[in-house]
């Protein structure tokens, strides 16, 4: 019965390490996701509105996609 309790504990700390290592490494990828983000507001901010208008946008939709609202 002990080496099964110990077989046991070994799995719950398996277990709990990938849970973790999954929270982990989600939380990093949705970092990055959300850097590469904010990267491309940034750049799309400092285009003029003619820049924009050339290429399909409006100041408010730039503001709109950043936001999440399209």
């Amino acid at each position: 019965m002990a080496t099964f309790d110990k077989l046991n504990a070994a799995m719950f700390g398996v277990n709990v390490t990938y849970h973790i290592n999954r929270v982990m490494v989600s939380s990093f990828a949705r970092f990055i996701e959300w850097e590469s983000e904010r990267e491309t507001y940034k750049k799309l901010s400092s285009l003029s509105d003619l820049q924009l208008k050339d290429i399909g946008l409006s100041r408010y939709e730039v503001s709109a996609l950043y936001k999440g609202l399209f």
